[in-house]
């Protein structure tokens, strides 16, 4: 049974433990975590909300090929970037730092996506706090999009024509991620 601690910060932890809780879940300004107090796993929402919308966007079954488009490459994106390259996918990533794209082409080998170039994806994973991000060139005919972010990426009249299976839920998957990663 889950509750919420009568102080935050130090002050709530302290009474967690001391009520004998099992599982933590935390957040300041900068993080939100899982903490498994009994078997020391800690889990990062920004590490399992990519793993878990990118693991999503990889399991669309009219993909038509494992080439995968991910946007967006701040910690959730590129953790998500990380699990699909590992998963054996093509790839290719979109962001306007180009210290963001550097890092991933470099650490990861993403391939760099040309806005203006004539690929279209059937997987799109999502990672911006901005809306409008997907453009009609850069998804295929049939496609799935996978995103946790707000506002939706997906412009209303790309929603309502194509044929378009929308993922997007801004917390409640990757809090049960987290948790399912702690147990």
């Amino acid at each position: 049974e889950g509750y919420i601690t009568e102080h935050p910060d130090i002050t709530g932890y302290h009474q967690a433990v001391s009520d004998g809780a099992d599982i933590l879940l935390m957040a300041d300004d900068h993080m939100f975590i899982a903490h498994n107090l009994k078997s020391r796993k800690v889990a990062a929402n920004h590490v399992c909300t990519g793993v878990i919308y990118s693991e999503i966007a990889s399991r669309f079954i009219h993909a038509g090929s494992k080439d995968v488009l991910v946007i967006g490459l701040g910690r959730v994106g590129y953790a998500g970037a990380e699990h699909l390259v590992k998963k054996g996918f093509n790839v290719y990533a979109y962001d306007p730092n180009t210290e963001f794209m550097e890092k991933a082409i470099g650490e990861l080998g993403v391939n760099a996506y040309d806005m203006n170039g004539p690929k279209q994806f059937s997987m799109v994973f999502e990672a911006t706090p901005n809306a409008n991000t997907i453009s009609e060139g850069m998804i295929a005919e049939r496609c799935l999009v996978s995103t946790p972010g707000i506002p939706c990426a997906l412009p209303p009249e790309l929603a309502e024509n194509g044929d378009i299976d929308l993922v997007m839920e801004p917390l409640v998957i990757g809090a049960a991620a987290m948790l399912y990663s702690v147990f």
